[in-house]
């Protein structure tokens, strides 16, 4: 791994993807109903995980520690990652751009991409925007040329990690699933607790959530390791 180089021969190497198991591919309603030991459990996941560990990777701080349904009732969803308020963009929007900006090499190939979803030209039918996300879209009467540049300002101290194309996007998720892979171990082996993990979300006991809750955000949990071996400085090169 010490090595390892952005400029490898092997252009299809894969950096192992996001972190899961056969769990996930149930509907996601259906995990409430999961047990642990025959306890019910929680879920406790990082809001906005890619943008979130772009800026805890470059600034050493996480953009933000609350879910957006938390903010918004606390009435601060403005402070989401995913907000634009004036007038306001349909947060699934905001997310389904943000997603293309940060695995497209040009605002040309994101917006095409967007487009793809949005007008429901993918293959898959669960790929594509929903009746009501193209509703959303139209009411919000953007563009997206200015939707992008709204990301491109509300994210600049992040810029160096967007319009990276795929390679860039990879390397953002298998930084995240190795910090997934770590805290899910170190809980398991201090607390003695089994924790699946499905993407950026935790699940654990429910009496254990509240633990998780604080340590996922905390630098005493933070992976030596994973940082090491992490790739996120290479985007820039990209």
């Amino acid at each position: 791994m010490e090595p390892l180089e952005i400029k490898m021969a092997d252009p299809g190497f894969c950096f192992g993807g996001r972190s899961g198991g056969y769990w996930q591919g149930s509907r996601r309603l259906d995990r409430t109903y999961i047990l642990i030991d025959g306890k019910k459990t929680k879920k406790a996941d990082y809001p906005c995980s890619h943008i979130n560990f772009c800026y805890r990777h470059l600034t050493g701080n996480w953009y933000q520690t609350e879910t957006y349904q938390k903010l918004l009732e606390q009435g601060r969803e403005a402070e989401d990652a995913y907000a634009y308020t004036y007038p306001k963009l349909h947060r699934d929007i905001a997310k389904a751009m943000m997603l293309r900006v940060f695995n497209c090499k040009s605002r040309q190939g994101v917006s095409r991409a967007f487009n793809s979803w949005l007008l429901q030209r993918n293959a898959a039918p669960t790929k594509n925007a929903t009746d009501e996300q193209v509703q959303s879209y139209n009411e919000a009467g953007y563009t997206n040329v200015q939707i992008l540049d709204m990301i491109e300002e509300k994210h600049r101290p992040i810029r160096d990690y967007l319009f990276k194309g795929v390679l860039g996007g990879g390397i953002i998720m298998w930084h995240e699933a190795n910090v997934m892979y770590h805290l899910a171990v170190h809980w398991q082996q201090t607390h003695g607790f089994p924790v699946l993990t499905v993407y950026d979300e935790f699940i654990v006991p429910e009496d254990e959530q509240p633990l998780i809750k604080e340590q996922m955000f905390n630098t005493s949990t933070a992976c030596e390791v994973c940082d090491y071996y992490s790739l996120m400085d290479q985007i820039k090169n990209l």
